[in-house]
């Protein structure tokens, strides 16, 4: 099937994508120079980035108040202490577990800037080493093609967002890409490790864990078990055992209560996203976890699947779209996260070519490639359009994210499709095999 004339050229693509990433990492570099706003006051209001939250988390733990990292009187007092000569009357909530308080502690050691400054580089380093360790293994991409991956993730607009607002979503990217390659290798420690590290984010590590129970890895699982209790039991010899026991009722107090006064449910990036604005705050967080749980339960079915058939192209889907299931169908999920698409990317791509993409068959495949290839060049266009349609009509950052949710579900149910088809094909195959002559 001929390339029709309307369809964007490769060589456009990488261009476009070059310059943008380019310009990322200019405006990333100016940051790092000592531009960055970490904090600031605008109509009234006072806006900090991610990485503020960290950085009070780390100096809470260090401090007096580490016995009640919950408390809103403690909370507040060390918000107002690390963006002094700024003031704040409203507490900022920070929803972590109490492991990551403690662990959080070196960043706290350094002043706000170049910890930001270190945190960003390091953090970046990890995420992107890690990817490309996952490409390698693939066995399916050139050198060429690797670095016009790498170019592809560092110019998405969930990184530009990633590295702005220092968030961990670059980190997560290499827990996850260590994760899926020590599975694939069966290295068990390195697995184990990964997955206790993944429940700095419980809500996906959940999802991360269904491999490892489906295809009863206990190894790993007992790895995963005996790390996790051990940074559990440190942090609570350090912190005290209460905050554990503060820790459910927080969360589920900070998103029902509005204390969670930066994040609005209905601007996050996942299904429940599109109901939030009818449901109040309660009915919203639980429907949340009714549809995080459908999710672990169809993509358990998969992992069950692709176990059975011992296909390892259905794995790497079944991982995809674990990933890409999580991003959709758990309880929260910001713009920052969809940077995880990069996973999905590195195991399913059969090429890095948009031409070739073009005549892909079935459709449903052709969608998905396109869609991973083509997703830097539309964050480029959101970038430009968004401020300039809603302007007036809508919140630029709502339109922006309820976008990338578009752009994840078409996504998602082209995947579905797709691996439908490998199911219902590989159940054709067998069941002719078993015919007679």
């Amino acid at each position: 099937m001929p390339v029709p004339r309307f369809a964007v050229s490769s060589f456009a693509c990488a261009c476009l994508v070059f310059y943008w990433a380019l310009f990322s990492l200019y405006e990333f570099t100016l940051r790092l120079m000592g531009s960055a706003q970490l904090a600031y006051i605008k109509d009234g209001r006072l806006y900090t980035t991610d990485f503020v939250c960290l950085y009070q988390a780390g100096k809470m733990a260090m401090s007096s108040c580490r016995y009640a990292i919950y408390d809103a009187a403690c909370q507040l007092d060390w918000l107002n202490r690390v963006i002094s000569p700024l003031k704040s009357d409203v507490v900022i909530a920070i929803p972590y577990p109490p492991y990551v308080y403690w662990l959080m502690q070196p960043l706290a050691m350094l002043p706000l800037h170049w910890s930001y400054v270190l945190f960003s580089v390091l953090v970046t380093a990890f995420g992107v080493l890690s990817l490309v360790l996952l490409m390698t293994s693939q066995k399916r991409f050139s050198a060429l093609e690797c670095t016009l991956l790498v170019m592809a993730v560092l110019a998405s607009l969930p990184s530009q967002i990633t590295l702005t607002l220092g968030q961990l979503a670059y980190f997560f990217v290499g827990v996850v890409s260590l994760y899926l390659l020590a599975l694939e290798r069966n290295w068990h420690v390195l697995a184990g490790v990964c997955l206790a590290v993944s429940t700095i984010k419980p809500h996906y590590a959940i999802f991360l864990s269904l491999p490892v129970l489906i295809q009863g890895r206990w190894r790993t699982l007992l790895v995963a078990m005996v790390v996790a209790t051990a940074i559990f039991a440190l942090a609570g010899l350090s912190m005290g055992w209460q905050n554990y026991l503060d820790y459910p009722g927080y969360v589920s107090g900070a998103y029902t209560s509005g204390l969670l006064a930066w994040m609005n449910p209905a601007y996050e990036v996942n299904i429940k996203a599109l109901f939030a604005p009818f449901l109040q705050p309660a009915s919203s967080f639980w429907l949340g976890f009714l549809i995080a749980l459908l999710f672990i339960a169809l993509l358990g079915v998969l992992w069950k699947k692709a176990t059975d058939r011992r296909s390892l192209e259905l794995s790497n889907w079944a991982a995809a779209l674990t990933v890409l299931g999580m991003l959709a169908g758990s309880p929260h999920t910001c713009n920052y996260d969809c940077l995880f698409l990069s996973v999905c990317a590195v195991k399913t791509l059969p090429f890095i070519s948009v031409a070739r993409a073009w005549s892909l068959n079935p459709i449903d495949l052709r969608v998905w490639v396109c869609g991973l290839l083509l997703y830097p060049v539309i964050n480029f266009v959101l970038a430009i359009l968004v401020p300039l349609v809603s302007a007036g009509r809508a919140e630029p950052l709502l339109v922006m994210n309820l976008t990338l949710l578009a752009v994840n579900l078409v996504l998602l149910i082209a995947g579905s499709v797709y691996v439908a088809r490998l199911i219902g094909g590989a159940r054709a195959a067998t069941g002719n095999q078993g015919a007679p002559p």
